[in-house]
């Protein structure tokens, strides 16, 4: 790996960035992704799979982890990385001009 891929071991992501792991057919992806620590993000509490209850807050919550990002489904749209453990990662690109 180059030296723009930061380990999850050093580092982890404040937003949106490109993560990489070796899913469970031993083939490495690369994703657009978000890390979201414990009680980060609010859910509808609809996923009994990726949804954590929160007494404190009274509220649902993704499960800490990684998230694969979708921005082009209306539902969806972050889906928890479950085939494999992302290793590294390295922030978007700028946009073209």
């Amino acid at each position: 790996m180059n030296n723009d891929w930061i380990s999850v071991e050093d580092d982890l992501p404040e937003k949106k960035c490109i993560a990489t792991y070796i899913n469970s057919m031993g083939n490495r992806r690369y994703i657009i992704a978000s890390y979201f620590s414990k009680h980060q993000l609010e859910s509808n509490g609809e996923d009994d799979a990726y949804d954590e209850y929160c007494e404190d807050k009274d509220c649902y919550f993704y499960c800490e982890g990684w998230y694969e990002q979708q921005d082009n489904w209306a539902e969806y749209s972050s889906i928890f990385v479950t085939e494999g453990d992302v290793t590294h990662w390295m922030p978007l690109p700028d946009d073209p001009e």
